[in-house]
């Protein structure tokens, strides 16, 4: 799966922001390797303007890795919601969006396909919902889409 998000990424940048040049990409199979990696990329591309991430985890090593430089200017995007990440993002550090699954919506069409299973209604073979984008001006609204639940009390008092 992340590959498939790595690769819709790199298509969307190429074809639809032209003027957005992608100067250095890495692989991560393991994603304990993210600070080494962004440590290179950093090393070798000091003006990079941002970071792509396939999901948040590796991308807190990643953002560890830019205030070790003291790099103030390379922002980060990532997938998946992540109560370090939405802080960071809500006090205006590296973190400029993260995007989110509604995962509580993938729940309940788990739910109603597998009870629609059971008196004899056929499950498509995928379950899709949307995405969304999650800004700090959105995060709030974008923590409750995703997940049912308000935003943890860290990011609630970080963002008054």
């Amino acid at each position: 799966m992340t590959n498939q998000r790595d690769q819709a990424f790199k298509s969307t940048i190429e074809q639809d922001y032209p003027d957005m040049k992608i100067t250095a990409e890495a692989g991560m199979a393991d994603p304990a390797r993210a600070e080494e990696i962004a440590q290179a990329m950093v090393t070798q591309n000091p003006d990079l303007d941002g970071i792509y991430v396939t999901w948040a985890e590796p991308a807190l090593s990643v953002l560890s890795t830019l205030r070790a430089a003291g790099n103030t200017h390379t922002k980060i995007v990532t997938l998946d919601l992540n109560e370090p990440a939405a802080l960071d993002m809500v006090k205006g550090g590296a973190v400029a969006a993260l995007v989110a699954d509604e995962a509580y919506t993938i729940g309940v069409t788990a739910a109603r396909a597998a009870a629609g299973s059971l008196v004899g209604k056929q499950a498509e073979p995928f379950l899709v919902v949307d995405s969304l984008a999650v800004t700090k001006d959105t995060v709030k609204d974008g923590w409750k889409k995703s997940l049912n639940k308000d935003v943890p009390a860290t990011i609630a008092d970080a963002i008054k």
